[in-house]
């Protein structure tokens, strides 16, 4: 039996709680089971004994409350040391789940640090692979470049035995040029000479060809002339504001333009003098040749002319002119008013005709749709119209009209021609219809 209660196993120490006695421990240095022992020995020393009987039960009693003491006592020390062992087990089960878990993380921190690696394995493999491939293909360069370094080789000998005789022929060549300098110096004495008397010479010819394009007959100016496109200028500033003053400009109604066509027709035979042109030396063609690189003037004709077409600019600056001059001037003005005020590329031609009694006349023609015509002659004052205002009229009507104003027949319709083209006819009316309307 203990001594003291920290010695003994039935002893709770937080709690100073005794589970043998089921009593709270006031000082561990006096167990109360001690107490008990000795207020259970003091009445057996006072008694001076029972009966037989009586004792005998009294006996029994208490070996049986000693046995019951000593049982609860054994079951209660097993609880505590069962208690002690689940809590150390317990203990050690929470140390081995962290220890798992621990495990476990280090584990899946392997196990990814491993496919880590085996994908670097992979792409290493890859890498090694391409490696290898251009190491071959290095190597197959290298072959190539070896040989063509022999080849090199073999050139730069051969070049080099080719340099050593060059160089012996330079120094002939060197002394020959010496030679050559001292002529050079001389000839270009005389070539300093000869460029003055050039120089002098290309004046000279410059001056002449200026005279010569003053009489120059530039536009071919009879009738067929293949310059005579030139002649009709309706972009010319002076037409162009001319048209505008007379016209006044478009105000966006079709039925303006029959009345502005008119206006340009009255202006032209109200300020247009009728004047048969002066027999008069024209240049008729020029030729050159190249000299030194540039051209000049090496020879021309002349030719003498009864009957020649000024172009629009000179017939306003004239005030004067024949019936192609009228008819030029005029299909300039109505280009001119269709292409900067109306905004449209109408057509409008000078036409030349033949008649049958003799003689050729121009006029102008401007085309409506539907095969209709209108036709303007200033120098003959003739104008299509319908009581005296400018229309226009299917052209074989128009045409009879026109031929019966001048009491003759029209033989053969020669040409058209504006500012874009000149077309040959040299044919009847149909073949004018088939031209224009084409």
């Amino acid at each position: 039996m203990a001594r003291r209660c920290r010695e003994c196993v039935y002893y709770l120490k937080r709690s100073r709680y005794c589970i043998l006695l089921g009593t709270h421990v006031e000082d561990p240095e006096k167990p109360p089971c001690l107490r008990l022992r000795t207020s259970q020995r003091a009445p057996k020393v006072k008694t001076e004994g029972p009966s037989s009987r009586g004792g005998r039960d009294e006996r029994a009693a208490y070996v049986a409350v000693i046995i019951l003491l000593l049982t609860c006592t054994w079951l209660a020390y097993s609880y505590l040391a069962l208690r002690g062992r689940y809590e150390h087990v317990s203990s050690e089960l929470s140390r081995l789940q962290a220890l798992y878990d621990s495990l476990s993380r280090a584990y899946l921190s392997l196990k990814a640090e491993r496919d880590s690696l085996l994908a670097q394995l992979r792409d290493f493999e890859q890498k090694y692979e391409s490696l290898q491939a251009s190491h071959r293909r290095l190597k197959a360069q290298h072959e190539t470049l070896a040989q063509r370094y022999e080849e090199l080789q073999r050139e730069y000998s051969s070049l080099q035995a080719s340099y050593q005789k060059l160089e012996a022929s330079y120094e002939g060549l060197k002394q020959r040029y010496g030679e050559l300098q001292a002529e050079y110096s001389e000839l270009a004495d005389k070539y300093a000479y000869l460029e003055e008397a050039y120089k002098l010479l290309l004046q000279i010819n410059k001056n002449l060809e200026a005279k010569v394009k003053k009489y120059l007959y530039a536009t071919y100016s009879r009738v067929g002339g293949s310059q005579a496109v030139k002649l009709v200028q309706p972009n010319n500033p002076s037409i162009t504001r001319l048209v505008g003053a007379i016209t006044g400009g478009y105000t966006g109604d079709p039925t303006d333009l029959y009345l502005d066509l008119q206006k340009l027709y009255t202006w032209v035979t109200r300020n247009i003098k009728y004047r048969r042109d002066p027999t008069a030396t024209v240049v008729m063609s020029t030729t050159y040749l190249k000299l030194l690189g540039e051209e000049v003037l090496n020879d021309f004709t002349t030719a003498k002319v009864a009957d020649y077409w000024r172009s629009a600019t000179e017939t306003l600056r004239l005030r004067a002119g024949d019936c192609e001059d009228q008819a030029i001037l005029l299909a300039s003005m109505i280009r001119a008013y269709f292409l900067h005020y109306v905004k449209r590329n109408y057509a409008c031609y000078v036409l030349c005709v033949q008649f049958s009694r003799g003689g050729a006349h121009a006029l102008v023609i401007v085309p409506v749709a539907g095969q209709q015509v209108v036709i303007l002659d200033p120098a003959g004052r003739y104008y299509t119209n319908t009581w005296g205002a400018i229309t226009s009229k299917p052209i074989r009507q128009e045409f009879n009209n026109y031929q019966r104003h001048w009491h003759t027949k029209i033989k053969k319709y020669l040409l058209i021609l504006n500012e874009q083209a000149r077309i040959l006819i040299n044919g009847d009316l149909d073949d004018l219809v088939k031209v224009i309307y084409s």
